[in-house]
């Protein structure tokens, strides 16, 4: 790699642009988790600066996950932030970015083979890329009822993704970039 960058005003060293966009995205997660504390009875915070004690996966899950450069985590395998497990209504939000095929999670989780799963990805590559939302459930393991709905936003390549869940009884909603993109009702798992 090389230690410059060209810019508009000349050469500005890439670690200036990367310290630029840590303090970006700091600052928009500070923000972010500020309007969660306010609105919440009760409030987890989960930044990935302690590590991954606060999580659970099968065998060694903790081995596919990593920290890039910016010190943000790559997940890998499913693991489960215990502190949420047992909730049953409630609403998250994250940032995150598509890397390659997409990114997801899951929501109404009692353990590892039991719990909602959604995944963002592109369905469409190309200079404006079309995204898809796919959602479905896992129960004692196996997988039911797989949907996919086409989203009505168009993505950036290595676009920050502002994603809100919102779970409330049998209802569940999605939301990217503070726009509703899918919302839905389902009965499996209470």
């Amino acid at each position: 790699l090389h230690p410059f960058a060209k810019s508009k005003a000349g050469v500005e060293p890439v670690a200036d642009k990367q310290s630029s966009f840590e303090n970006m995205l700091t600052a928009r997660w500070e923000n972010l988790r500020r309007n969660i504390a306010s609105r919440a009875g009760v409030a987890l915070d989960e930044d990935f600066r302690s590590g991954l004690g606060g999580w659970e996966g099968k065998g060694e899950w903790a081995k596919s996950w990593s920290y890039d450069a910016a010190g943000l985590v790559r997940p890998g395998q499913l693991a489960l932030y215990r502190p949420s497990v047992g909730l049953s209504d409630y609403s998250f939000e994250f940032l995150g970015m598509i890397e390659k095929r997409g990114m997801g999670w899951v929501f109404r989780t009692s353990d590892l083979s039991n719990y909602y799963a959604v995944r963002l990805y592109i369905s469409k590559p190309g200079p404006l890329p079309a995204l898809a939302i796919e959602r479905w459930a896992v129960v004692n393991g196996k997988e039911k009822g797989r949907r996919t709905v086409p989203l009505p936003i168009t993505a950036r390549n290595e676009m920050l993704c502002r994603v809100r869940m919102e779970v409330q009884g049998t209802s569940f909603r999605v939301s990217l970039q503070g726009q509703v993109v899918d919302a839905w009702s389902d009965e499996l798992l209470a």
